[in-house]
Order: structure tokens, then sequence, then C-alpha cells
């Protein structure tokens, strides 16, 4: 199938916004209109209008990945598996990530930085697509994602959390 050279650019395009307006909290004194819209707050700011573009181009590259896997002679149970485990992975992979900002390092076992780093290596872990290997090899990818699930099972364990309003979570 012959790729549609404005959706990967949009979609890059997209990524990349994505990443830059995300990075915005490191960053003293940039206008206003180029940080999301507080709380309550009746306006639209630049990096409001990202995340719509990213359902956006989702949603146009859908059909077209369908497709693809049609065309490949994938079976429509096996496309659905796909989808189920692909979203049941960002949303773990979405909670452990937006829980970091009330991470509560004073109260915790390890640091903040050293949890994402174990949790995203964990990520890693689990949801890599490891290749076809000999019997050896092949033990260690089995055993890789079992050892990601038990190392995340941890981390929920001791994970240390503060409200905004001071609370242990």
């Amino acid at each position: 199938m012959k790729r549609i050279v404005s959706i990967d650019v949009f979609r890059g395009l997209t990524m990349f916004l994505m990443i830059w307006v995300n990075d915005f909290w490191t960053l003293q004194d940039i206008p206003k209109w180029l940080k999301h819209a507080a709380s309550g707050e009746d306006y639209l700011g630049f990096s409001d209008l990202i995340f719509p573009w990213f359902l956006f181009v989702l949603g146009m590259s859908i059909p077209f990945a369908f497709e693809n896997r049609i065309n490949r002679g994938e079976a429509p149970f096996n496309t659905w598996k796909h989808i189920l485990v692909r979203s049941i992975a960002l949303l773990v992979m979405g909670l452990f990530h937006m829980n970091m900002e009330m991470y509560n390092h004073d109260t915790s076992l390890i640091s903040k930085p050293v949890f994402v780093i174990i949790c995203t290596a964990a990520f890693f872990m689990i949801w890599n697509v490891y290749p076809k290997a000999e019997s050896d090899k092949r033990i260690t990818f089995k055993a890789l994602p079992i050892l990601g699930v038990m190392i995340l099972a941890a981390m929920f364990l001791i994970y240390k959390g503060k409200g905004y309003d001071g609370a242990e979570i």
C-alpha cells in the first residue's frame, strides 16, 4: 500500500509539537498563548490544539492500518487483539507516567528519577517486539515481559504520592 505523505507529515509534526508543548513546564517567561489554558479559564492556548490534532491524524490513519492488515491476510480477531493490547499498554503507561507528577520523594523508597527509569525500562521489557530466536534466547525473550510485569507491580506497590493539598496518596 502506498503511503499518503500528507498524513505522515502531519503525524510527524503533531508528535514533534506534543513533545515540545509538554516540555513548557520546564521553561520560564513563555507567552501565555503557547500554554495550556488553566482550569476555569475561557480561552484556548496553542498547546490545547495539539491533542485534538493527534486524535484527528489517528482517525485518518486507522482505515489505512486496517486495510493494510486485511491485505496481509491477517484475521480480524488478530487485528482487534492487537488494538486491545496496544490500548491496555497505553493506559498502563499513562497511569504510571501521569502519576509521576504526584510522586513524593520525601516518603518514597527511591528517588523520582530512578522510579521513572525503572518504570520505563519495564515498559520496554513488556511491550518490546522481540525477534524470533533460537531456544536459548527464546527463553530470555519470554522471561523479559514477565519480569517487566513483576517490576511494574513492585513499582505500583512502593509508589508514594502527594496530592495537591499535601495529603499522602
